[in-house]
């Protein structure tokens, strides 16, 4: 944050507030990074949990093809093995795959596909009642209605009457 994002807006960020858009991440919530946010007239919006589908775009049309590419590079360059990729090769693996992914059309294209920018409310409402059906489908606990508070009755006992001596 102050190394990379603050330096970047510094400049035009005399007078002007700025949003920053945080995931829920712990590192955004601790009071170094919120007191730092409101010194420099930074306004957070912190997305939702489980909702990255429809609230981080990115995460679907950006990220999960740079990962598929790294592991292809690393597969293709040291035969899949990662323990052999030490921070030098990481950093020349991870541009290559950084530039590919993070296109202007890819991170444009995430934006509109995702119904948010531009926003499209059909889209939009498409997608959340295909999140509704989603969790509704995965969904374990039974409704309500067939919960019952009371413990369950102890099962009948069984009474057996001993036939032999070997029994008693």
């Amino acid at each position: 944050m102050t190394r990379i994002f603050h330096p970047e807006i510094v400049v035009e960020a005399q007078s002007v507030p700025w949003m920053l858009i945080v995931d829920g991440h712990q590192s955004h919530e601790s009071l170094e990074f919120l007191t730092f946010c409101f010194t420099h007239n930074i306004y957070l919006l912190r997305l939702p949990a489980h909702t990255f589908y429809l609230t981080q775009p990115l995460d679907i049309r950006c990220f999960g093809p740079l990962k598929t590419r790294y592991r292809e590079l690393v597969a293709l360059t040291y035969g899949g093995e990662e323990n052999r990729v030490n921070k030098n090769t990481f950093l020349t693996l991870y541009q290559d795959v950084h530039q590919r992914a993070f296109t202007k059309v890819n991170v444009e294209e995430a934006w509109r596909g995702s119904g948010l920018y531009p926003q499209n409310d059909l889209l939009l409402h498409q997608r959340c009642l295909g999140l509704i059906d989603f969790f509704q489908g995965i969904r374990s606990i039974p409704p309500l209605s067939k919960i019952s508070l009371d413990p369950a009755p102890p099962p009948p006992a069984v009474s057996k009457t001993p036939k032999s001596n070997a029994e008693l």
